[in-house]
């Protein structure tokens, strides 16, 4: 939950340590039904072992933490995104699809989603979202990645996603399409 916060809102990947600490002490009282005394305790030992022995959580200034490596972060955001209910997890795909920083979130996102109709029903969301033709080739940069990656995707959906991949390969003028593919 910290690593979604902190891609959510903050492109430096920070946290402010008191921020951290809310989450947490939320995460334990919503879902463990923790006394907030408890909670409050429990989120300042999650903090410190998770700083101070596990080192997953580095101290970036006296007031702000952020992650020891990006990729970590972004896995553990697109773990999180998987946990939230499906219609939630479309919605944010959606908003986010086009924003950079949310690249490897949506494929680690994508890698973690076991089922094949929920990538397809997901896919098929994304290339029907209205966006403007810079946009479009972004999107169609992941979509690509996606199909051509090994992850849970009908394969119906991959084939189509292909043949449109490759008919942009050949034909079209975008180099990013020519130059990754």
């Amino acid at each position: 939950m910290i690593a979604y916060a902190v891609l959510k809102n903050s492109s430096e990947g920070l946290i402010e340590k008191a921020k951290a600490k809310e989450l947490i002490c939320d995460y334990f009282i919503n879902d463990y039904r923790e006394k907030k005394e408890d909670a409050i305790r429990k989120s300042h030992e999650t903090l410190d072992i998770s700083e101070n022995q596990i080192g997953i959580l580095v101290e970036k200034s006296n007031d702000e933490l952020g992650f020891f490596h990006r990729t970590l972060q972004e896995y553990l955001a697109a773990f999180h995104l998987s946990n939230l209910s499906f219609s939630e997890q479309k919605n944010i795909i959606a908003l986010n699809i086009i924003n950079p920083l949310w690249r490897e979130v949506i494929l680690c996102y994508f890698y973690l989603l076991k089922r094949p109709d929920e990538v397809g029903k997901i896919l098929e969301d994304i290339r029907n979202l209205d966006l403007n033709e810079n946009d479009k080739y972004y999107v169609n940069l992941i979509t690509y990645d996606i199909i051509f990656s090994k992850f849970s995707c009908p394969n119906i959906i991959r084939n189509e996603i292909a043949k449109e991949a490759f008919n942009d390969i050949e034909t079209h003028f975008w180099q990013p399409y020519k130059e990754k593919y």
